[in-house]
C-alpha cells in the first residue's frame, strides 16, 4: 500500500509540473481531449482535459473516491468437482481487500453403462456406471425378464375319460409349462334297453366302446308287482286271527304279499316312485284309518344332462336334472 500511495504522488507532481509549464505559451485549448477517470476504493475521480495542440494538460471534475468500488486483480482459482466447491480468489490492487467467488459443485462425469449381472428369462440383472471423478457407482436394475425359450412340447393325448396335456420346458432356465388338452367325445355304438322287472327300473342306454362309459338315455320305471286274488294261507281261530297272501302273476317273480285277515276295509294308494324317492303301496282302512305299507320300489334315479362349464367359476363344471336337482365337480 505505501508504494502505490508514492506513486501516486510521482504522478501528480509530474502532471503538475507539465501542467504549469504548458502554460506558458498562449493556447485557447479549444481542441482539449478529455479522459474521464472513474474513483476507486482510494482515489478520487476526475475529468482528465489534454490540449493536442500545446500539451497542456490538467484536471477538473474531481468526484470523491468509492470505498466500494475496488479494482480486483485475480489471484487464484481451484475447480469445482462432482464433491467439492471450487473458488475464485481476488485481491484489490489497491487497498488489498479480498474476494472469493464460489464456484457449485459440479455433475458427476459418468462412464458408459456397463452389464454387471445379465438379465435371464428368471432373473433380473442389473448393469453400472462409474464417476471418473469421485468413483460414485450408479446402479439401473432391469425391469423385465427375457421371454422364455420353449423346447418341443411332450404330448399326452387325450381320450374320452381323461384330459392330456402338453408340456414345454425352457431351455435356458428348466421352467414347465403345461397346457391341458379337453378330453376327446366318447364314441357311443348302438343303444340298448334293459326291460324293467317287478322290483328294478329298466333302462335305455349307450356304451363307449372306447372306455366303457354308459350314457343313460332314459329310465324304464316298474309297473310293480301284479297280484292275483287274495287266497287264505293260514285259518282264523277264536285265538289268532288268519293270514291271506296273494301272489304275483308276473313270470320268474314269484313274490308273494301276506296280510292278516281282520275287519279292515283297506283302500290300496300306490305311489309312484321319483327321481330321489322310493315308491311303495299303501294298504288303509278307510273306517279307522289304520295303514301299512307294502311293494316297495326303488327310486328311478335322476337322469343327468351332460356336463358343461360353470359361468364366472374357473375349473367347475355342472350336469343338471329334469327334476331340478344338479351336481358339480371339479374339473379333471
Amino acid at each position: 500500500m505505501k508504494k502505490v500511495a508514492l506513486f501516486s504522488s510521482l504522478v501528480l507532481i509530474v502532471t503538475c509540473a507539465i501542467c504549469f509549464g504548458a502554460c506558458t505559451t498562449e493556447c485557447d485549448h479549444a481542441n482539449a481531449v478529455v479522459t474521464v477517470v472513474e474513483p476507486d476504493c482510494t482515489n478520487e475521480g476526475y475529468n482528465m482535459n489534454e490540449c493536442p495542440d500545446c500539451g497542456y494538460v490538467w484536471h477538473d471534475t474531481f468526484v470523491p473516491a468509492n470505498p466500494e468500488q475496488h479494482v480486483y486483480g485475480w489471484i487464484d482459482h481451484v475447480d469445482a468437482t462432482c464433491t467439492e466447491e471450487g473458488y475464485d480468489y481476488y485481491v484489490c490492487a489497491w487497498c488489498g481487500v479480498e474476494k472469493t467467488e464460489t464456484l457449485e459443485i459440479s455433475d458427476h462425469s459418468f462412464g458408459e453403462w456397463v452389464v454387471v449381472e445379465e438379465t435371464t428369462c428368471s432373473h433380473l440383472g442389473y448393469e453400472e456406471r462409474v464417476c471418473s471423478g469421485c468413483g460414485l457407482v450408479e446402479r439401473q436394475d432391469a425391469t423385465e425378464l427375457l421371454e422364455h425359450t420353449w423346447g418341443e412340447p411332450e404330448v399326452v393325448e387325450p381320450t374320452c375319460s381323461k384330459k392330456g396335456s402338453e408340456t414345454r420346458v425352457c431351455t435356458a432356465c428348466g421352467e414347465e409349462k403345461v397346457d391341458i388338452l379337453k378330453k376327446l367325445p366318447h364314441t357311443y355304438g348302438e343303444t340298448q334297453t334293459k326291460k324293467p322287472t317287478c322290483t328294478e327300473h329298466g333302462k335305455v342306454y349307450e356304451i363307449c366302446s372306447v372306455c366303457g362309459d354308459e350314457h343313460i338315455l332314459a329310465y324304464l320305471a316298474t309297473d310293480g308287482h301284479k297280484y292275483g286274488e287274495w287266497s287264505v294261507s293260514v285259518d282264523q281261530t277264536c285265538e289268532e286271527k288268519g293270514v291271506e297272501k296273494r301272489e304275483c302273476t308276473v313270470e320268474g317273480c314269484g313274490h308273494v304279499d301276506t296280510r292278516p285277515i281282520d275287519e279292515h276295509t283297506y283302500v290300496e294308494t300306490v305311489k309312484a316312485p321319483t327321481c330321489g324317492s322310493v315308491g311303495y303301496t299303501e294298504h288303509k282302512c278307510e273306517d279307522c284309518g289304520y295303514a301299512y305299507i307294502t311293494d316297495y320300489l326303488p327310486a328311478i334315479g335322476h337322469l343327468f344332462g351332460e356336463w358343461y362349464d360353470v359361468e364366472d367359476i374357473e375349473d367347475l363344471e355342472r350336469r343338471d336334472c329334469e327334476c331340478g336337482h344338479f351336481e358339480v365337480r371339479t374339473k379333471e
